[in-house]
């Protein structure tokens, strides 16, 4: 069995969910996985390292940290219990005190929370001793960001008053590179980190291209704030040169294909190998490479799940017909959430939305047991009836979600529907995502504020869904 085996032949098929919502099946060869998995150990020139395995090992970051790489550097790895990530990981993370440690943003975020609410107890001289501490160390990594590897002033008296207490109570005490990946990594939560002199570093790559292709090292002027580094040994990335800048991944990494989709496959790897990813980035003048944002119409929520937008916007349209529009809210988060619009009447001299309900909004709120004519009452929260009818429907929703990273936790209905005038739509008729994330960033942001008594932001009501 073992004989007839041939590097480039598949060794695995891992399932990942596309634009379309569809899962497709990645095809890895043997060579695929080997070859990466050597191009890791030598990366980050691993070592009879010490690991905690708490990820789903059917998700290829896991796969590649906790078993290829791990066999080729003689690691000695830890299972977690299956029930880790609802609050025991960091008692694990204690236990072990692993010398390396890879996580989504999502688990990092949690970490921070954790060092924060272990802050608010903090007295008057306490915090601002714990403060002086942490711009010390925010210093001490930034300089060796650059590459500059002295020590800053204080740095010794902030180790023993504050570094070394909160890495011992996060179990990261031995831990000598500790890294984010799978999704975009929010620049607070890696400053929080770093101000604790935790040198937290980003490493970039897909299904696609079995797992690490751009990294961050943890050395000297090998890393850099909000960057996922630069091409691994062995691999070449760079930007389309049809001016998209969408990021192109080159090597013996890249997959073979898609299962049984050779069009698919077409449509993402170009005829001289090139891996189209459908992230948009850009290069420093150190060649250092950030992902600016995604061509592929794909929400990644910050526990690394990739969740398509336009089917689940589809499904809650369908569901509360009434509604002229539906955005999904997420990308980064660790939940979903929604904006909603009713079918308002247009000012046909303007072009632009009134606050006079649509005949079919004004139908669905009849039925609702409401006589409502504007929009204004019903944003605001005070027609009861109709929002529980529309809490209702996005929970029939939610029912038909395949995970838990597909329900929707909170949702707002604006007091404007939008149009082209406004900005919202294009020309096309299409919404313009960008610029209603931009637009509404304020009422976004307080659907994801860490208060759960936040329940409206500048006249916009927040609700939850249980």
């Amino acid at each position: 069995m073992i004989d007839s085996q041939r590097v480039n032949q598949c060794c695995q098929v891992i399932f990942t969910s596309g634009t379309s919502g569809q899962p497709k099946g990645v095809l890895l060869s043997h060579d695929n996985i080997t070859s990466t998995a050597r191009r890791l150990v030598a990366t980050y020139k691993s070592h009879h390292e010490v690991l905690v395995s708490y990820l789903p090992l059917s998700h290829i970051a896991a796969q590649m940290c906790d078993l290829w790489s791990s066999l080729i550097a003689g690691n000695t790895v830890y299972f977690a219990r299956p029930d880790v990530l609802k609050g025991n990981l960091t008692q694990t993370l204690k236990s072990v005190r692993p010398t390396q440690f890879f996580a989504v943003p999502r688990i990092w975020e949690k970490i921070q929370q954790k060092i924060i609410a272990s802050s608010s107890e903090e007295g008057g001289l306490q915090k601002r001793i714990a403060h002086m501490c942490r711009n010390i160390g925010f210093k001490a990594v930034s300089h060796l960001a650059e590459g500059n590897t002295s020590k800053p002033l204080g740095y010794q008296l902030a180790d023993v008053l504050l570094f070394r207490r909160v890495l011992s109570a996060l179990g990261l005490d031995r831990c000598r590179l500790v890294v984010s990946s799978a999704a975009p990594l929010s620049e607070d939560t890696q400053k929080s980190l770093w101000c604790h002199h935790v040198a937290l570093v980003q490493v970039y790559g897909l299904s696609e291209s079995t797992g690490p292709h751009v990294a961050c090292l943890n050395e000297a002027g090998c890393f850099r704030l909000q960057s996922v580094g630069k091409s691994m040994g062995g691999v070449m990335t760079k930007l389309d040169e049809s001016g998209s800048d969408e990021i192109c991944l080159w090597g013996r990494n890249i997959m073979m294909g898609y299962l049984d989709a050779p069009e698919s496959t077409a449509q993402v790897i170009d005829s001289s190998g090139w891996l189209h990813t459908g992230d948009v980035g850009k290069f420093d003048e150190q060649g250092f490479l950030y992902v600016t944002g995604r061509i592929k119409d794909l929400i990644i929520t910050a526990g690394g799940e990739n969740v398509p937008p336009k089917l689940i916007e589809a499904q809650v349209c369908d569901a509360l017909p009434a509604l002229s529009h539906c955005v999904l809210v997420g990308d980064g988060k660790r939940f979903l959430s929604v904006l909603l619009t009713l079918q308002c009447e247009v000012d046909e001299s303007s072009g632009r939305s009134t606050n006079r309900l649509a005949p079919v909004s004004r139908a669905f709120c009849r039925d609702c047991g409401d006589d409502a004519s504007t929009i204004g009452p019903i944003a605001s929260g005070l027609n009861s009836h109709v929002i529980k009818e529309i809490e209702k429907r996005l929970i029939q929703v939610n029912s038909r979600a395949t995970s838990r990273a597909q329900l929707i936790r909170k949702w707002v209905l604006l007091p404007d529907d939008f149009s082209v005038k406004g900005g919202e739509i294009g020309p096309t008729m299409k919404i313009r995502r960008t610029f209603i994330l931009e637009k509404y960033c304020e009422v976004i942001d307080a659907m994801y504020a860490e208060s759960l008594s936040v329940t409206s932001c500048d006249g916009y009501v927040i609700h939850s869904l249980t």
